[in-house]
């Protein structure tokens, strides 16, 4: 091959290569004309990824995320909670400036090197700015509570055997517990299942109240007709317990006996 060929061969290559690179060039300033005016990369609202994303579709991914139903587990039942029931709103007119502060801090041309060399952009994070109403969130925890807690059963005297039927124990829900872990959970968009706070109840012992009743369930059943007069005294405690009756009935105050010799 002759050296002119060979020139003219080489001059034909770096300009078909110098074209392809100019159009390509051009190809992806176009490309990224169109993504400089989306949210910038890393930007996050609420912790809620957003980055590449147009306004629009931001907010509205961003309400997706938070309007999604908590999940309440309380034991083995599965209470849904929608944040519109407790009047959940994100204030997306405090949150869309601090937006416009992120995606001005980068020029057109430092963004499109950044774009070219696959950089990941600044991460950033739009603190979430929101609010309800812990009167509804209360009164909602409140049926939760009436629906589903079962206290425990005090004891009972058992006249026919001058005893007592035990108690049975019982659980309730941690209402003010809740509260605060629902507060953190609307305000989280991951987090979006609770395991509610229950308080287990002990089966109660009998005390000096069912005492009493024993005694006078017995002084009915066999219907003495005479005078009782019983004090007791918990020096552990100074409980006290006093019952007076004549004809089963009570009366005020200690009853007087006959002294005997």
């Amino acid at each position: 091959m002759r050296p002119g060929n060979r020139l003219n061969w080489l001059a034909v290559f770096s300009g078909v290569s110098l074209l392809a690179a100019v159009l390509l060039t051009v190809v992806e300033l176009v490309l990224y004309s169109r993504s400089f005016t989306a949210l910038p990369a890393g930007l996050s609202l609420a912790n809620v990824p957003v980055g590449g994303l147009t306004e629009q579709s931001a907010l509205e991914q961003l309400l997706l995320v938070y309007r999604a139903p908590l999940e309440l587990h309380y034991q083995d039942q599965l209470i849904l909670l929608e944040p519109a029931a407790v009047n959940f709103q994100v204030d997306t007119t405090l949150m869309l400036p601090q937006v416009n502060q992120f995606r001005g801090n980068e020029s057109f041309w430092s963004g499109f090197w950044e774009y070219l060399w696959v950089q990941p952009g600044e991460a950033n994070d739009v603190p979430l700015q929101a609010s309800y109403s812990q009167e509804r969130l209360r009164a909602f925890l409140e049926d939760v509570a009436a629906r589903y807690d079962q206290p425990g059963s005090p004891p009972k005297a058992n006249p026919d055997k001058l005893g007592f039927v035990p108690g049975e124990p019982g659980h309730s829900l941690d209402v003010a517990g809740a509260v605060s872990l629902v507060d953190a959970s609307l305000r989280s968009p991951s987090s979006r299942s609770i395991i509610l706070p229950v308080t287990e109840q002990t089966a109660i012992r009998p005390g000096f109240d069912t005492l009493a009743e024993l005694v006078r369930q017995d002084v009915g059943l066999f219907q003495f007709g005479g005078a009782i007069s019983l004090y007791l005294t918990d020096l552990s405690t100074g409980h006290e317990l006093q019952i007076n009756l004549i004809n089963q009935a009570p009366v005020q105050g200690p009853i007087a006996f006959s002294a005997m010799s």
